[in-house]
Parts: structure tokens; C-alpha cells; sequence
């Protein structure tokens, strides 16, 4: 039998809760995991690089990159969602082993959804909305692209609000961000950009622990909502 409908603010609220578990053996993973592309974080870094390679191919890539090392964070966000406590180690040997099987899929898709942004900032947004429960339904089901992308698309016709507002609400002040540098070039050269650069920056880590810990949340409540099942059925613990 079907719940209730879930809400925006119920999802967020388990989305903190999730995060609350593991967050510092998380927050060091994803540290670690994107610790070769931080250097262009800075500006100076990555007007360099952008002076070598196209900036196109640096945001398929950067996204790609991103989208990858999220799925490493899937152990310890469903670990959380069930209240088991994680130490770095086996947040990392084991989210690692984990995410595996899904890694180049997952890379592929964020490949492409970096070349949407490439061709329209605004439309990347929506794709990225669009796809956000692709990983984690790879990563719980292990079912094929195909079927992942068939059953998100279920999702998104039955709960659109739900699954954009949680995904903004999380991660919308770095897509604006990066929407804007497409749009507009340069935001340091405006005194609101260089604030709005640092805030992204300063809140990169908690968005990385927080985006992998929604998309668990969104997982259960769609199909606690959908299915009937709740979270031992919906979302087995990994062994």
C-alpha cells in the first residue's frame, strides 16, 4: 500500500539526518577523492587551464569527474540512512567497492550532462534535475542504464517539485554558480561574483556530503510513497 506523499521538507530533514551519521568519514572521502582537481578550484588555476583546453571539455569533464566521485559516498549515505556509524576505512575500502560497478556508467552520464551545459547552462540545470536519481537507482538496484533512466523518468512525471526542489535546495546555489560563468564569463569581475565564487567554494564540502545523502532520502520516499515498502525493503544495507 502507498504512504503519503512526501514532501520537500520531510526529505531534507532525513537528508540532515543521513548526513549526520557518517558526515565526517564522507566529507574526507570526497575530500580525497577530488583532491587532484582542487587546485582549480582557485581562480588563477583555472583561467590557466582554460587557456589550454576548451572550456566545454573542462566542464564535461569536471562534471563527469564529479558525478563519479559521488557514487564513492553511496556506502556511507545508505550505511546513515540506516544508522550505522562508518569509520574512514571502511567508508572508503568499502564505498569504494560499493560504487564500482556503477562508476563508468555514472561517468559516461555526467559526460554527457556537462556537454548539455556546454550547449545551454539552463538546460544542464534541468538535466541535471532530470538524471539526479540515476546513480543511486544503479547503485541500489543494479539494474542497467536503461531501466535506471526508464524508472527516473516514472519519478519525474509522478514527483517533479519534490525531486527538483530537494536537488536545488542542496546543490542550486553551485549550479546557478556555474550556469552564470556560462552565461556571463568572469564573475570576478562583479563584487556580488566574487562572493557568490567564495560561498560556493566554502560550502563545496558540505554540498558533497549532503547531494549523496538527498538522493538517498528522495530513493526512500518515493518508494516508500510509490511502493508501499519502507527502508529495510527499499534500500538493503550493503554488505
Amino acid at each position: 500500500m502507498a504512504g503519503n506523499r512526501p514532501m520537500i521538507r520531510s526529505v531534507l530533514a532525513h537528508t540532515i539526518e543521513i548526513a549526520q551519521v557518517n558526515f565526517l568519514p564522507m566529507a574526507l572521502l570526497a575530500f580525497v577523492s577530488m583532491t587532484p582537481f582542487l587546485s582549480f578550484v582557485w581562480r588563477e588555476n583555472f583561467m590557466t587551464l582554460l587557456s589550454l583546453v576548451e572550456y566545454k571539455t573542462v566542464v564535461c569533464l569536471f562534471t563527469a569527474i564529479s558525478w563519479a566521485a559521488t557514487t564513492l559516498l553511496f556506502y556511507g549515505a545508505i550505511s546513515g540512512a540506516h544508522g550505522q556509524r562508518l569509520g574512514f576505512r571502511d567508508c572508503a575500502v568499502k564505498g569504494v567497492r560499493f560504487a564500482l560497478p556503477i562508476v563508468l556508467p555514472v561517468f559516461i552520464l555526467g559526460f554527457g550532462i556537462g556537454a548539455t551545459f556546454g550547449i545551454n547552462p539552463l538546460a544542464g540545470i534541468a538535466v541535471t534535475i532530470a538524471f539526479s536519481l540515476t546513480a543511486i537507482t544503479l547503485a541500489v538496484e543494479r539494474c542497467g542504464i536503461l531501466r535506471a533512466v526508464r524508472r527516473l523518468r516514472t519519478n519525474m512525471i509522478e514527483q517533479p517539485v519534490l525531486v527538483s526542489g530537494t536537488i536545488l535546495a542542496i546543490s542550486g546555489c553551485a549550479l546557478g554558480h556555474d550556469a552564470a560563468v556560462d552565461l556571463y564569463g568572469d564573475l570576478y569581475i562583479f563584487v556580488l561574483g566574487r562572493i557568490w565564487h567564495e560561498l560556493v567554494r566554502l560550502t563545496s564540502p558540505f554540498v558533497a556530503v549532503l547531494l549523496p545523502c538527498a538522493q538517498v532520502a528522495l530513493y526512500v520516499a518515493i518508494r516508500r510513497h510509490k511502493d508501499g515498502v519502507e527502508i529495510k525493503q527499499s534500500l538493503p544495507l550493503p554488505t
